[in-house]
């Protein structure tokens, strides 16, 4: 496995004297109104890679495209093992900073971060911004200095070929819906610090289905728990909603994870996501690239499932929702990942009974407007996933935030004591919110909820099983 991937908080290693990097996410996620931001790349040694066979000098060749394209031909054949994983000796990593609206190049990422542009960043002592550098999901960065300046034309089709999604194939209908379960007696949200993963639970509050796998990483790596499992029992399949890190990580920290089914968004990835889902198919998993139909939906008895690729650009904004329904209690249950509500395919229902908050109780920007619960519930619940004491570069942004509240709180959800909260998440709201945290420091354990009425807390699932899974459910 690459070493960018290892589940330690130890690694050494220097930053690159050059890199080939492309913008991958900003905290906030919709810039409309930001006054300054954390902009973050993925980026790939450029001295190594001009020297890597796998790449051929960046000559952008049919012979070329051909190989990567075999490479990934059977990224949803779970017979099709590789007899090596191409990507375990790419050295990569995350570049961030943080930078103001004043700024020339804040200006030119509002231009472009919907459709991003690979970049050259060039490692000099007086160079013109301040870097940190992640060499690994988990560990700590170190600072540098770099020169920056678009890449050419030619290197960058080659760069997508080999760290894109360009020669992955779809994967075909009837394969998703294989993999999917509707069965949902519960709905779990885990406490996996600053990231999202969820649950659909059966009848013994095992998972059937897992909507996003992450955890903490980065800069809010220390927010995920050392040790953490999930449960296996079912073997279910995860669906991604997204390839942001901070929804998939938990797989490295829990690498039965690797093994499983991932049903995905076809978006613009780079080096970090690409050497990920590499070490799915090289582990016995598999990858399943969904671009069509638009919406998929399948039920079983009263339980009904909607899957649906949202219509945003960009990729928080072009991921996967889901909605679970249940036809006896006549609710239901909305999980966007980091998409904002304007960007759903279909208009949030009328019935909801739950809703998990998006990307972590982002600011999600002004067109972005909360659902309200269904009317006359005597049970109803807003869940928060995020990380204690999360922090995004040298921004004042700390999720949850009075934005996501405020909004909320307008629509119906009732916060307690977030309400007028001038820092929301310091305490446990109540009434209808469940958190997986508390400001500063604070796990809460993981929440479960059920469709009439909070269910009893859950004890770990997979107790007596080998390996035990760690994820408590004791809010609901």
């Amino acid at each position: 496995m690459n070493k960018f991937l290892l589940n330690t908080t130890e690694l050494r290693f220097d930053p690159p004297a050059r890199a080939f990097a492309r913008f991958d996410q900003s905290e906030p996620p919709d810039l409309t109104e930001a006054k300054e931001a954390l902009i973050a790349f993925e980026a790939v040694d450029a001295d190594w890679l001009m020297r890597w066979p796998g790449f051929n000098g960046g000559r952008d060749t049919t012979e070329f495209l051909e190989q990567w394209a075999a490479y990934w031909r059977g990224l949803g054949d779970p017979t099709a093992r590789r007899g090596d994983d191409r990507y375990a000796e790419v050295p990569i990593y995350r570049l961030e900073m943080t930078t103001r609206r004043d700024d020339w190049f804040f200006q030119e990422l509002e231009k472009h971060h919907q459709d991003p542009r690979w970049m050259e960043f060039i490692a000099d002592p007086d160079g013109e911004r301040t870097v940190d550098v992640f060499g690994n999901l988990f560990t700590a960065p170190v600072e540098a200095r770099y020169h920056m300046r678009h890449e050419s034309g030619m290197l960058s089709r080659a760069l997508n070929i080999v760290f894109d999604m360009d020669t992955w194939p779809d994967a075909d209908e009837a394969a998703i819906r294989g993999n999917l379960s509707p069965a949902a007696d519960y709905l779990a949200v885990y406490d996996i610090g600053q990231g999202s993963a969820t649950g659909l639970l059966g009848s013994d509050r095992r998972p059937y289905l897992y909507f996003d796998l992450g955890c903490g990483v980065y800069r809010n790596a220390s927010t995920a728990p050392a040790n953490l499992r999930f449960c296996w029992t079912h073997k279910p399949s995860v669906v991604l909603s997204h390839w942001d890190a901070d929804h998939w990580a938990g797989a490295n920290k829990d690498n039965q994870a690797l093994s499983r089914s991932w049903i995905t968004p076809r978006q613009k990835i780079g080096p970090v996501h690409s050497t990920f889902a590499s070490s799915i198919i090289n582990a016995g998993g598999t990858v399943l690239v969904w671009t069509s139909p638009s919406t998929i939906s399948l039920g079983i008895g009263q339980r009904s499932l909607e899957l649906s690729l949202c219509t945003g650009s960009g990729r928080n904004g072009s991921g996967i929702a889901m909605t679970v329904s249940d036809a006896h209690t006549h609710q239901s249950w909305l999980l966007t990942g980091d998409a904002g509500y304007h960007q759903l395919r279909n208009s949030p229902r009328n019935d909801l009974s739950a809703v998990v908050v998006p990307h972590h109780g982002a600011n999600m920007g002004p067109r972005s407007q909360a659902p309200s619960p269904g009317a006359n519930l005597s049970y109803q619940r807003l869940l928060y996933s995020f990380g204690p004491g999360n922090s995004h570069g040298k921004t004042a942004v700390q999720h949850p935030t009075v934005h996501a509240v405020t909004q909320h709180q307008a629509q119906g959800w009732q916060h307690g004591t977030w309400r007028n909260a001038a820092n929301p998440g310091t305490s446990r709201a109540g009434q209808d919110v469940l958190a997986t945290a508390e400001h500063p420091s604070n796990h809460l354990d993981g929440a479960i909820v059920a469709w009439a009425q909070p269910p009893n807390l859950s004890p770990l699932p997979c107790a007596g099983s080998t390996p035990n899974c760690t994820i408590a459910l004791n809010q609901s």
